[in-house]
């Protein structure tokens, strides 16, 4: 026997019930022969639940190991997957001696006790857990195969069947006898979101969940994933969901059914994304979900290894072009944080103390900073990037964030330092994920750790005084966000991506931004000036005059179109020779037309109308219609035609009330027109409210109907419309004369019936996303086709020009409201085609126009000639630039 002072292998137990972790602790102890062998229990969740927790399995190994190493046995699949997790949270030297046993649970904790309590190796110990199999060959009969052990260091582990033993298999039904309420209810849902659960979707999953009692869990079924804590954000972001991800997502306790029922009607509703899909929702019956194999969890990959930045001519410093601009300033290098610069707050006492109670109340102070900067966000117009702010403000109250950070601070670590470090074992988690997507939201975890801890601190970051270029490994979205307008001329990271929060802030602030600059910040630390380009990628310190001269050409080069293009704000969008092209703008709702009459859209081509029938329970009444469609009908005026779009629901924008059936393929589903078959009021109401607001609004509504394929359809929607007036009449509200109605083409077979179409319709609207998708049969929210997905390819052109022609052919206009119409290019050729009307972001205007006046007709109609006989959609873009760049 080994000498006493030499250190045992320690031995954890994994188990999601803490009473059986415990017992077979127990029951091993007594193998040990009075030696001092460190046998702990890791089981259930830190509030009692069943379940395993990475942040109590970490803990445990730490206080398991004497410094001989570790062998942990867990019971469950799900249970090897916590442990590899929690093997992330470990310093380097524990982790490389820990191993993981997936062999018989109780057997294998009394043999790894014995061999342990004699002092063999750690190889030793796992072997002879391994070797307890031997005793469990007549469950082989029963199904319950022992499995192999894991190395943690090594490939993830398989799954692993449940091994319990018969002596402790009462105290399992026991511990799910005391516990009734934790019956289960759960829904599988296919997302079709095209961000999948990434952004907006999954706060507003992570919202609905917390919003109950009851425990919610996630599980990615596509990936196979174990299942998470869905009031986790950080949890959600690891799951990886993507579209077209099947998720199972299910409750246990007293509010278990509303619960789902809750995350059911969020899902139909598209997970709060008003235009974004909504999810296929599948019923799932109550209780557990036996047969289930979780993939596994693969390893965090290894960081980049560092390679010398690339140089440039004059020693520069190359990056990648993240947001379009030029900009030369006094340079601002971003630190955490300053000490002292902000006073400190009324609790930092208490936070010096590491109580939890002051680590959740610098959570709730921190959520609510983040909240604030989202809402300034969207009183500036810039919705997309509040939504960024306001999903860290749900970070800043992640449950397994605070968790882990009160469990660290409990263990003795200062409540600030416990915080940094929670979050960056999050974070990690987050960085090894094989999507580039997802692993740059692990700065926003650090960035919300790293706000929680200077409020606990009481400090603060000290931000630029002067107008100032922001040069950072990684600046934190909510500081850019923080930097008060003006102040901020550009952004230079040596790390990011052109998927960084910080970048899509920056193009908000029409500011520059370049990502991946290897070696800027040790550059740039003994330097005062900073220029950048932020469509190269190209940064040059302190340049000398001549590269001074050279940027400031650059800037002035790029500020001249710019100015160049708004001067054409105020008169009609044409051609160099005096061809008309009307101009128009596509909003999603009445907060969006100020942006576009500041634009100089000469009205709106494409008003959504889909933002009134999302996230409800019911649809909307007519009255509640009326009222934003009679806003966006007086803030254009009478002047300013109003295309509104009959509400595109169904199909692959699932509501409640709809009670439609799920769809194998929802674009090609029941949707838009079709719905007016089994909900005909929907679409009546719809046209009543459009009457009743135009009538008050003293304007002629222009309507159009999507998803048209046939005659039959046409003569449906006219149908509608003038039953709709008819009811309207007949209760004596005011109307127009009229009601201006077209049909959106958007399938292949309305742009082959065109002319016949033409005789029965006003205009045409054509929307080129649909379009293209149908044409090439490619799904656009499908990355691996996208190849497939460019509306200038000629098989979708020669369908626009068939429909111009039956347009042509009736004195009809022809409109284009899809993406192509705000591509200066596709504006070129389809102005060539005979599109009379480009309709598209506000934000795109300007280039149109300025497109547009740079050419004669002559040489459009040329161009568009050229492009029907291309080979593919890349030729036409070649022949396009040629002219963009005359």
């Amino acid at each position: 026997m080994p000498d006493s002072a030499e250190p045992l292998v320690g031995i954890v137990i994994v188990s999601h019930s803490a009473q059986i972790a415990a017992g077979v602790v127990d029951v091993a102890r007594e193998m040990c022969g009075g030696r001092d062998v460190r046998l702990i229990a890791a089981g259930g969740t830190a509030d009692g639940q069943l379940g395993t927790d990475a942040v109590l399995i970490a803990d445990a190994v730490a206080r398991a190991d004497a410094g001989a190493g570790v062998v942990m046995l867990a019971d469950l699949g799900s249970a090897v997957l916590s442990a590899k997790l929690a093997l992330t949270m470990l310093d380097e030297d524990l982790a490389a001696r820990t191993r993981l046993s997936g062999g018989p649970l109780v057997e294998g904790a009394l043999f790894a006790a014995i061999q342990a309590s004699a002092g063999d190796s750690l190889d030793e110990v796992l072997k002879s857990a391994l070797g307890a199999a031997t005793m469990r060959k007549d469950a082989d009969e029963d199904g319950l195969a022992a499995a192999p052990a894991v190395d943690l260091a090594a490939a993830a582990p398989a799954d692993v069947a449940g091994q319990i033993a018969p002596d402790l298999a009462a105290a399992v039904a026991r511990d799910l006898a005391a516990a009734p309420e934790r019956e289960t209810s759960a829904v599988e849902i296919t997302v079709v979101n095209p961000a999948g659960l990434h952004g907006r979707p999954g706060a507003a999953l992570v919202r609905t969940a917390a919003g109950f009692e009851s425990p919610v869990l996630i599980e990615n079924l596509t990936r196979g994933t174990a299942p998470v804590s869905a009031k986790s954000p950080t949890n959600v972001l690891a799951a990886g969901v993507r579209q077209g991800h099947v998720i199972r997502l299910s409750a246990t306790g007293a509010d278990r059914d509303a619960a789902i029922e809750a995350i059911r009607v969020l899902a139909a509703g598209g997970f709060g994304e008003g235009e974004a899909f909504a999810g296929a929702v599948t019923e799932t019956p109550a209780g557990p979900r036996p047969g289930v194999a979780h993939a596994a969890v693969p390893a965090p990959a290894a960081p980049p290894v560092p390679t010398a930045p690339p140089a440039l001519e004059d020693g520069g410093i190359a990056g990648k072009p993240g947001a379009a601009g030029v900009a030369t300033g006094p340079i601002w290098i971003y630190t955490e944080a300053t000490a002292g610069a902000t006073p400190a707050a009324p609790a930092a006492a208490a936070a010096s103390q590491a109580s939890g109670a002051a680590i959740r109340a610098a959570s709730a102070d921190a959520a609510g900073q983040l909240e604030s900067l989202a809402d300034r966000l969207r009183g500036l117009g810039r919705p997309e990037e509040a939504d960024i702010l306001a999903a860290q403000a749900v970070m800043a109250a992640d449950p397994e964030l605070l968790d882990a950070a009160v469990a660290l601070a409990g263990a003795g670590e200062p409540a600030a330092t416990a915080v940094e470090a929670a979050a960056e074992r999050l974070a990690g988690v987050l960085a090894g994920l094989d999507d580039e997507l997802l692993a740059a939201r692990a700065a926003d975890i650090r960035d919300v750790g790293a706000r929680i801890s200077r409020l606990l601190k009481g400090e603060g970051v000290s931000l630029p005084g002067a107008p100032s270029i922001a040069v950072a490994d990684d600046l934190p979205p909510s500081i850019a966000a923080e930097i008060p307008p003006g102040l901020l001329l550009g952004i230079a990271l040596e790390g990011g991506s052109v998927t960084a929060h910080a970048v899509i802030l920056a193009r908000g602030m029409g500011i520059p931004a370049i990502v991946g600059a290897r070696g800027l910040v040790r550059a740039a630390a003994g330097a005062k000036v900073v220029a950048m380009d932020g469509g190269t990628g190209e940064i040059a310190l302190d340049p000398d005059q001549r590269r001074l001269a050279e940027f400031a050409a650059r800037a002035a080069a790029l500020e001249d179109r710019r100015r160049a293009a708004a001067a054409l704000r105020d008169r009609p969008a044409a051609t160099s020779d005096g061809h008309r092209i009307v101009v128009l703008a596509n909003i999603g709702g009445p907060d969006e037309a100020a942006r576009a009459l500041a634009a100089g859209a000469e009205g709106a081509g494409l008003f959504r109308t889909e933002f009134l029938f999302m996230k409800r329970q019911a649809p909307p009444s007519e009255a509640e219609q009326v009222g934003p469609y009679r806003q966006v009908f007086e803030a254009f005026g009478p002047d300013r035609p109003v295309v509104v779009r009959l509400a595109d629901i169904g199909g692959d924008k699932a509501l409640p009330y709809l009670n439609l059936p799920p769809e194998a393929n929802p674009f090609l589903g029941v949707r838009a027109i079709r719905l007016a078959g089994p909900h005909r009021d929907l679409l009546s109401a719809q046209l009543r409210a459009i009457w009743r607001a135009a009538g008050r609004a003293r304007v002629t509504p222009h309507v159009m109907a999507p998803m048209v394929a046939t005659l039959a359809d046409v003569e449906l929607l006219l149908e509608l419309r003038d039953e709709a007036r008819a009811e309207v009449a007949a209760a004596g509200d005011p109307l127009p004369e009229r009601m201006v109605t077209g049909v959106m083409i958007e399938i292949p077979a309305a742009a082959l019936l065109a002319a016949e179409i033409a005789r029965r319709v006003d205009f045409f609207s054509i929307g080129t996303n649909d379009l293209t998708q149908y044409t090439l049969a490619a799904d656009r929210s499908n990355p691996a086709l996208a190849d497939f997905q460019d509306a200038l390819h000629p098989a979708v052109l020669r369908l626009v020009a068939n429909v111009v022609a039956g347009a042509a052919a009736s004195g009809i206009t022809t409109a284009v409201c899809g993406e192509l119409a705000g591509d200066p290019a596709g504006a070129l050729v389809l102005a060539g085609l005979g599109v009379g009307e480009l309709s598209a972001d506000a934000g795109s205007l300007d280039g149109i126009r300025a497109a547009l006046a740079r050419v004669t007709i002559g040489r459009l109609r040329d161009l568009s000639q050229r492009a029907l006989a291309a080979p593919d959609a890349a030729a036409v873009r070649s022949m396009a630039a040629e002219l963009l760049e005359d």
